[in-house]
């Protein structure tokens, strides 16, 4: 098909005009396109920025580069939720009480909330925005906010919703569970995840802690076996699972428990001192003593030790 753009026509006239409108599509459409690819791309780059340095400013920084530079990124939105997350761990911990400090975090917290809620309201078909603001949500509801409670587990609602084949959400609705203190909302949810994902360690794990805390202890076993099964090589599954052959006195599979754990992250001072114990149960006194002293190396200041 051949149409003349000659301006001397009424035909020729139209032509040009389409063509030019085609133009300025296909130029708009490829605009946002970069603008799209390039706002990711310094998301990645903040991603591998903290991985390597642990240097929140500059993660933060790229963060905000791809802001600017497509501010209706959601992927962005939820990378400043995590940094924002992982900031106020830091600052909590750091147990500064002077007002400088507490504007920091009050900041810190109300920019971290701004970007969890743009996120939903930016694609809320998106079961990942909903599950980024339920966290933030659920970590304040741990930390005893008014109303926080309410908003994670509608948020969480949300993204099963969108979701419904994931068992995350159910994870994360059996953790509000457990900030309300009602175990049995938690099983219900917990088990409604394993009925997805049956090697599910999160949710493996925080059934086995509840089991163990009803003394429960041949049903917590089962569980815990489990997850160091799914996750051989995480320590805290390890340390779990030899608190509960601890309980049970059974202190050779205890003492290969922590040691697991130990192992793994050499520095966990809680598996080496339960490992202590269980060496000392089993009359190796020279092992505990070998043990406890890594404990009381990595706690220089706790006199008991």
């Amino acid at each position: 098909w051949v149409a003349p753009l000659s301006l001397d026509s009424r035909k020729g006239r139209i032509g040009a005009v389409a063509l030019l409108v085609f133009a300025f599509v296909v130029l708009f459409a490829a605009v946002q396109s970069l603008r799209v690819l390039s706002s990711d791309m310094f998301v990645n780059r903040a991603a591998a920025l903290y991985n390597e340095t642990q240097d929140f400013s500059r993660a933060s920084a790229s963060v905000s580069t791809a802001l600017a530079i497509h501010s209706k990124n959601d992927r962005a939105h939820r990378a400043a939720v995590e940094l924002g997350l992982l900031q106020l761990v830091r600052l909590s911990a750091a147990g500064d009480a002077s007002e400088e400090a507490r504007a920091q975090l009050q900041n810190t917290l109300t920019s971290t909330i701004q970007h969890g809620v743009a996120a939903v309201e930016i694609e809320g078909g998106d079961y990942q925005n909903w599950l980024s603001l339920a966290r933030l949500y659920g970590e304040l509801a741990g930390a005893g906010v008014e109303g926080a409670v309410q908003i994670a587990r509608s948020a969480y609602e949300a993204a099963r919703s969108n979701n419904p084949t994931n068992p995350i959400p159910l994870l994360g609705l059996a953790q509000i569970d457990l900030v309300e203190a009602n175990d049995a909302a938690a099983r219900e949810h917990l088990a409604a995840a394993l009925a997805i994902k049956p090697d599910f360690e999160a949710a493996l794990f925080l059934l086995s802690q509840i089991d163990a805390r009803t003394n429960n202890l041949p049903a917590a076993r089962a569980s815990a076996e489990l997850v160091v099964r799914a996750a051989p090589d995480d320590p805290l599954g390890w340390y779990n699972l030899g608190t509960i052959y601890y309980a049970q006195k059974e202190y050779e599979n205890a003492a290969a428990s922590f040691e697991r754990a130990a192992g793994i992250e050499n520095n966990y001072a809680n598996a080496r001192f339960l490992l202590s114990a269980s060496y000392a149960a089993l009359g190796r006194f020279e092992d505990a003593v070998v043990a406890l002293r890594a404990v009381a190396a990595l706690n220089p200041d706790n006199a008991t030790l």
